[in-house]
């Protein structure tokens, strides 16, 4: 047998690696730890209760209790959770779900087709989940375990919505229950998923516990989850600093910097959402009626400067309503990068060679620096944008009634089909933005369409024409961040904001280093 010599330094080097590959931070990234408290430090609480009485942002507490029928990945793929398969007819006017036998809800009420009916029947329209269940005309049980949907006409969205978390599946027993509004969320929040709720106080906080009698067997890994809103980002970084959470969100990008500086882990979650303007383009006396002005906006702006500057290089350029890792993000879209000369040109051309006078309408949720930056940008190409600043109420008044110059929302417009159609596809919203001709037909075409890859192109062209008509002005994207402590106590495997939802963690799968 041929024996081997090794170097000193080959020697050294197996060392290390060997080290690397036993050491208990490697092996706990690998390997999933039982037991400790998720603190989770964030900006708001919501109203909680049955999933049709919550309010805005409901699905992040909630995700912790209650379940979908189905399950979305990045690629907007469908998956089974709750129901195991479904069958979908030819005519694309019915799907059939087939569900998972043996599971019940935290008090003991069987999940099956008559729980699944009276939850698809109890959205009401206003609430997140009519939108969803615009082209459902009933719910049909066919056994136990089975449940069919008729539709009125193919809705290609509609499994992606279930799978977001506009539609979940809460207990028909528990949502039932007289309760007062004090005491809806401990009485009527009851659902299948890995944790119960056991504490809720309205606009601070919410607690939960682990489900020891959950359907996937060996899950959750954590004992408790903890929700706690501390609205002024300062304070509420103070207490993640102290030790009173181990999970903090959401952060601008000095703060990611800072706490990354300081020896934190900074995580981007994989749903990203783009900041935009958008022009009065539909009013003919606008003079952002003419796509050339529109552009000149664009050239305007240096993106790549407020990516370097402001977004402390996190928020990348975009030029279009995509995302690099969006299945729709169109290749055929020509950027418009930063050029004063050429946006100064384009107003020339269009009528405006001394520039003119409007309106930037912002937001007081919005970033103001951001709000600044682009006021100065557009005043040195000569459109002077005076800045307005609405409340909350006026804001959304705007967005559903019009408005005059240019919108600058406050929450930038999450990147998933269903968003982008409650946004661009959907009339009542964001009514003074430009549709050229044949625009809603085109939405109609996608949401009819069953084909899983021909939707997905659907989307890539109504992207592109987005962009071509400079219809709105993307200007950059982000990614949730968050942050956790390295090495001890470190969260792992959250996925915050992940599978195309604005609301998704992993609560089944989460877990925490010791």
């Amino acid at each position: 047998m041929r024996k081997m010599k090794l170097s000193l330094w080959q020697i050294v080097g197996i060392s290390l690696i060997l080290c690397v590959i036993m050491s208990p931070s490697m092996i706990g990234a690998q390997t999933p730890q039982y037991g400790g408290d998720l603190k989770i430090l964030t900006v708001m609480m919501p109203k909680l209760g049955a999933p049709w009485e919550g309010s805005f942002l409901w699905g992040r507490p909630g995700r912790a209790v209650y379940e979908t029928l189905v399950n979305a990945d990045e690629q907007e793929n469908i998956h089974p959770w709750l129901a195991e398969s479904w069958d979908i007819a030819d005519d694309g006017k019915s799907i059939t779900f087939h569900l998972r036998k043996g599971i019940k809800f935290h008090d003991g009420t069987p999940f099956n087709a008559e729980a699944v009916k009276f939850n698809l029947d109890s959205w009401k329209p206003g609430t997140s989940g009519s939108m969803a269940m615009a082209h459902v005309k009933s719910a049909e049980v066919i056994d136990e375990y089975t449940v069919k949907l008729h539709l009125d006409q193919w809705d290609s969205l509609l499994l992606l919505h279930f799978a977001v978390g506009d539609v979940v599946m809460c207990s028909p027993t528990a949502a039932k229950k007289p309760t007062t509004p004090e005491n809806m969320a401990k009485d009527h929040m009851v659902g299948t998923g890995p944790f119960k709720i056991v504490d809720y106080k309205r606009d601070t906080s919410a607690k939960f516990v682990k489900n020891p009698d959950y359907w996937q067997k060996g899950r959750p890994y954590v004992d408790t989850v903890e929700f706690r809103a501390v609205r002024d980002v300062t304070v509420r970084i103070m207490a993640f600093e102290s030790g009173d959470g181990n999970f903090v969100e959401p952060l601008q990008p000095i703060e990611a910097k800072t706490l990354e500086q300081q020896g934190y882990i900074i995580e981007e979650g994989t749903m990203g959402f783009l900041f935009l303007i958008i022009p009065d383009g539909a009013n003919p006396d606008s003079p952002f009626a003419k796509k050339k002005v529109r552009e000149a906006v664009e050239y305007a702006i240096d993106k790549e400067g407020l990516y370097t500057g402001l977004f402390q290089n996190r928020w990348p350029p975009a030029y279009q309503q995509a995302l690099a890792n969006d299945p729709y993000l169109n290749m055929d879209v020509k950027p418009r990068l930063y050029n004063p000369e050429k946006a100064k040109a384009l107003l020339a051309e269009a009528g405006y060679p001394n520039g003119f006078k409007t309106v930037l309408h912002g937001d007081t949720r919005g970033n103001r620096n951001l709000q600044t930056a682009l006021q100065t940008y557009l005043k040195e190409v000569g459109i002077d944008a005076e800045l307005d600043i609405a409340d909350p109420g006026r804001y959304t008044k705007m967005a559903n009634n019009g408005w005059d110059g240019l919108l600058l929302p406050g929450f930038p417009n999450p990147s998933s089909s269903v968003y982008l159609i409650n946004r661009f596809g959907n009339k009542p919203f964001w009514p003074s933005t430009y549709s050229p001709p044949g625009w809603w037909e085109k939405w109609d075409a996608m949401v009819a369409q069953r084909d899983h890859k021909k939707r997905i192109a659907q989307v890539s062209g109504l992207i592109k024409t987005m962009a071509d008509e400079a219809m709105v002005i993307t200007l950059n994207e982000t990614h949730p961040a968050s942050a956790t402590p390295s090495g001890k106590g470190r969260v792992h495997d959250i996925d915050w904001c992940g599978k195309k939802s604005t609301n998704y963690w992993n609560p089944t799968g989460v877990w925490i280093e010791k």
